[in-house]
């Protein structure tokens, strides 16, 4: 069941944090920022990994609450994405999230500008329908997305990774250096 529930977080957290990023980020800053995501979660891996050769596992796994612990009550006090409440139509919202976003000193018009010409270009646009993915034009792309997503899974990478000191225990590597793999 833990499994399961972590998943599913981490699922909706990689989906969502990313898009959140890169609708506060500056245009100019979007792309670096964006990075700042995954490259968060392999530090992350990583300190797992190499905590874990010298803390017991769940001392690791409370370890990992942590964080958690500290960062879920800040979720509270992050701003709303601006461009998100200018789709919704909440105009004077959007403007004083993109303030505080930028600074209370910092001449945001310009900004204002770019978002609700944007949000108009996409609003234009035709949205396309769940019926609509049975047709061939959408279904082959889409089958192409999950297909990578399912090869992924089955390639069994998490299953080298849960079982990799196990793995080099077993070809004969018994230093640290197998370890840190």
């Amino acid at each position: 069941m833990g499994r399961l529930l972590e998943g599913f977080g981490v699922g909706i957290i990689s989906y969502t944090v990313p898009v959140y990023i890169a609708e506060i980020a500056p245009q100019n800053l979007r792309g670096a920022l964006g990075s700042v995501n995954q490259l968060s979660v392999t530090i992350g891996i990583l300190l797992a990994y190499l905590l874990g050769l010298f803390v017991e596992w769940r001392i690791l796994a409370v370890l990992g609450i942590l964080p958690c612990t500290i960062l879920i009550p800040g979720l509270f006090f992050i701003p709303e994405s601006p461009r998100w409440l200018a789709k919704m139509g909440m105009t004077e919202d959007f403007e004083s999230s993109l303030q505080v976003l930028r600074g209370f000193d910092t001449d945001i018009s310009i900004e204002v500008n770019e978002i609700k010409r944007a949000v108009a270009s996409t609003s234009r646009r035709t949205t396309i329908r769940f019926a609509e993915l049975k047709r061939k034009r959408y279904w082959f792309p889409l089958m192409v997305g999950i297909g990578l997503l399912v090869l992924q899974q089955l390639s069994g990478i998490n299953g080298v990774l849960f079982y990799s000191s196990n793995i080099f225990a077993t070809a004969g590597k018994h230093n640290l250096a197998s370890h840190l793999l």
